[in-house]
């Protein structure tokens, strides 16, 4: 119990355990009092396209924030062939005189969950709109990242607690997400080698799944209705 304890207190000093920021500050304040911001060494490349951005946005400039999975992040394709970039070549050609930054938070396997927990970031950066891109990793995210019993039920309330307020617990879980997200990339590679149609839910799942992500659907809406 010592050593639990003293992890836990190590691990608060540190944060080591807390997500951190998508996008960073790097060097001095410019002299109009605006920052530049690159997208956090950890999530650049893997998990977020590289980019930076100054914080404020410049004057004149219409910024565009794009969040959601794969599709908007870009996944086989090329960053020059990306959503993002496409609606900034569209832009482009339909007000040439215009100036916009269209800046891309899509995250493979990213879902309503992933994306309700980066938009306070995202809004916090004032965008002119933001546009998310999302629905299609809601029934297989936390299926291939939580086992049965952590989903629903008292056990699972107490997992959402421990979750929320323990450093020493988020680090075990992190832990736990790497190797099964591992393990279910395996077990994906073996369906469609074997052409099998494995249901990934049952129906008591995706209907507490459908109900969660209503509920995702309100709060990011609210969100981004309250900074409008």
């Amino acid at each position: 119990l010592a050593v639990l304890l003293l992890l836990e207190v190590i691990l608060r000093i540190f944060g080591g355990t807390d997500a951190p920021n998508l996008f960073v500050p790097v060097g001095s304040p410019r002299a109009d009092g605006s920052v530049r911001m690159v997208t956090e060494p950890r999530y650049a490349g893997q998990w977020i396209a590289p980019q930076e951005f100054l914080n404020p946005a410049p004057k004149e400039t219409t910024r565009i924030w794009v969040m959601g999975g794969s599709t908007a992040y870009g996944i086989h394709y090329a960053p020059m062939a990306t959503i993002p970039r496409w609606l900034d070549l569209m832009l482009k050609e339909v007000v040439p005189d215009g100036k916009f930054e269209i800046l891309n938070v899509g995250s493979p396997g990213a879902g309503l969950k992933k994306i309700a927990d980066w938009q306070p970031e995202v809004l916090s950066y004032n965008p002119d709109m933001l546009i998310i891109l999302t629905g299609h990793n809601e029934f297989i995210h936390e299926n291939i990242l939580m086992p049965d019993i952590l989903k629903s039920g008292p056990i699972a309330s107490t997992y959402r607690f421990l979750n929320n307020n323990r450093a020493l617990f988020r680090a075990l879980r992190s832990l736990y997400k790497t190797w099964a997200t591992r393990r279910a990339r395996l077990e994906w590679r073996e369906i469609a080698m074997d052409g099998i149609e494995k249901p990934l839910l049952t129906e008591a799942q995706r209907a507490l799944q459908i109900e969660r992500s209503t509920k995702l659907v309100a709060q990011i809406s609210a969100r981004a209705n309250d900074a409008s």
